[in-house]
């Protein structure tokens, strides 16, 4: 048992009926051991049928030619990555639940992306470092 199984496990039971079918499941993904209690949605929550409306105002339009992800502050050395460079780098597949503050929760979700851990392979964060903040574009 869990720490969370008493608090998780009182939310509602997970139930295909009315929603759109699991994904095909990669043999490759990482497999979020929450999508396998039976009550996959914690108390508060409501099932979502589909993905909301996540943005507020317009959709900024990026340039992906001058496009970069840049990593700086308490590292021995910055980095810099283009979006080619990005796309480049190796990905992972990760099947799990969504669960917004908002009170909404999307069940089965197949996630790809570059992880963390491939990230900071790049750089060498200096001791004693506990936090990393993420800047993104926003208009």
């Amino acid at each position: 048992m869990g720490i969370f199984d008493g608090i998780l496990g009182q939310g509602q039971k997970h139930s295909d009926k009315h929603y759109p079918p699991k994904p095909d499941i990669p043999s490759d993904a990482i497999i979020s051991p929450d999508t396998s209690r039976e009550n996959r949605i914690p108390p508060g929550q409501h099932r979502a049928v589909r993905w909301p409306v996540l943005h507020a105002g317009t959709i900024p339009q990026i340039d992906l030619e001058t496009w970069t992800f840049d990593m700086f502050g308490l590292l021995d050395k910055p980095a810099q990555f283009t979006w080619k460079e990005f796309q480049q780098l190796p990905r992972v597949k990760v099947y799990s639940d969504l669960h917004c503050v908002t009170t909404w929760s999307l069940l089965d979700n197949l996630w790809e992306g570059v992880s963390t851990r491939e990230i900071i392979k790049h750089v060498n964060i200096k001791p004693g470092v506990q936090f990393v903040l993420v800047h993104a574009e926003h208009g």
